[in-house]
């Protein structure tokens, strides 16, 4: 899926959505509970890896790198 979403596949980035946004979201709420805040840094965190896909280096866990990515962003902002 990771390949395809790189390679530009729109199914590929709707499925990384759908599958991730849920996880991500009970994710954040760990770090913040302002539920707004953390569905804008997921989408924020989706808009740019669309963005930079081409950039994006290869991930064997897709998980654990959208789990990262958005601790980051969800530290600082706190």
């Amino acid at each position: 899926m990771w390949a395809a979403f790189k390679q530009g596949d729109p199914e590929a980035f709707r499925r990384l959505y759908s599958t991730y946004f849920p996880i991500l979201f009970n994710y954040g709420g760990q770090f913040t509970q302002d539920r707004e805040v953390v569905k804008d840094l997921i989408q924020d965190l989706f808009i740019d890896l669309n963005e930079r896909k081409e950039r994006l280096a290869d991930v064997q866990n897709i998980k654990f790198y959208l789990f990262k990515s958005l601790k980051t962003r969800i530290l600082g902002m706190l």
